[in-house]
């Protein structure tokens, strides 16, 4: 492992997989986070100040947090809120670094993703996926079965309401629960529910009624999980993962 750390550079990664980063400006409100993730299709961004410095990274945690606990202020806190209130430290890497420097960088953080910057300037973002897709690309994906990595399954109640499952990401810091047979995901709660074109009245006007839906009763909100085989392996999962993306 840590010889396949050692021999890949940060620059192998970043020239395959390239994720270029979104810069916003501080003053910037944190309800922008939310229009970033349902136009660009981007689940974080870089903050600037004034003079152009980098001074951190928001992303759709933010969002999350913004509305636990204090749930009647939320649409409120989503405009009064500056993203240089919530912008946490940058992870830099530097292109010539090996990969091992970002595993051991993340390996005890809650966050996994780092800024690859070059010249002071940022290049791209390297994260799991990004990873991932690399070692796909150059088939250096280990030879190993899908019970060698699976972790617990987290499953809730039929009627969870959207309050209930955001508050449940935040405190077990999870990206996906399963409901009924189906799965929902940090991003399609926040795109297909909270931040639902449909629902910015309701959230405006009336938060409680939004957070007190039931999750399965909005549509595009709950999808069907990929399923597979104790014997597949990680290589053919991946292809699977990467085609769907």
């Amino acid at each position: 492992m840590r010889e396949i750390l050692n021999d890949i550079k940060i620059s192998d990664i970043v020239s395959s997989v390239p994720i270029l980063p979104s810069v916003l400006s501080a003053e910037e409100p944190l309800i922008i986070i939310a229009f970033l993730l349902s136009v660009a299709k981007k689940s974080n961004a870089l903050v600037k100040d004034a003079g152009g410095t980098l001074i951190g990274e928001v992303g759709t945690v933010d969002l999350f947090n913004a509305f636990y606990p204090d749930y009647i202020e939320i649409w409120k806190r989503l405009y009064t809120i500056k993203l240089k209130d919530v912008a946490r430290k940058i992870k830099f890497l530097i292109p010539e670094f090996p990969l091992g420097t970002y595993y051991y960088k993340l390996k005890d953080y809650k966050y996994s993703d780092a800024v690859v910057i070059l010249n002071e300037k940022p290049i791209s973002f390297i994260t799991p996926y990004s990873l991932l897709k690399y070692y796909f690309l150059k088939s250096k994906i280990p030879d190993l079965k899908i019970d060698q990595i699976q972790s617990n399954l987290i499953s809730v109640e039929s009627n969870v309401t959207v309050r209930e499952i955001s508050r449940l990401m935040i405190e077990k810091w999870i990206r996906r629960v399963a409901i009924k047979g189906k799965v929902v995901d940090d991003r399609s709660l926040l795109e297909h529910g909270i931040f639902n074109m449909n629902y910015l009245s309701t959230l405006a006007k009336m938060p409680d009624t939004l957070l007190n839906m039931q999750v399965e009763s909005i549509e595009g909100l709950l999808k069907d999980p990929d399923t597979y085989s104790k014997k597949d392996s990680i290589y053919e999962i991946s292809k699977r993962c990467l085609i769907q993306k």
